[in-house]
């Protein structure tokens, strides 16, 4: 890894953001919530706690903050999948406070 600050690389976008494209990118941010809701089920504290570089966040901390901003953008785009991500944020937030 050349620059830790991106471990999969520097984000490119390939080709003009359209309606459509925008759509789907709502979509995967309102499917965050229960996406990570399955990849933390069974981690314990320590590996919610762990830090991908030094001085970077933690594991509960980027999806703290990607569930925020999946609701933010949810919700600034019509709010199409409101209940379900509000639902789910929460879940995911209370599954994550109490191993903390």
């Amino acid at each position: 890894m050349s620059d830790p600050r991106f471990p999969i690389g520097e984000f490119a976008l390939d080709g003009a953001i359209t309606p459509q494209r925008l759509d789907g990118f709502v979509d995967t941010l309102a499917n965050a919530p229960a996406d990570f809701r399955v990849a933390v089920e069974g981690l314990t504290d320590a590996q919610l706690d762990t830090r991908y570089r030094e001085g970077g966040w933690t594991v509960r901390q980027v999806i703290h903050h990607v569930i925020r901003e999946a609701e933010v953008l949810d919700f600034l785009h019509g709010g199409q999948h409101a209940g379900d991500a509000d639902a789910v944020g929460d879940e995911v937030g209370r599954v994550l406070c109490t191993h903390h």
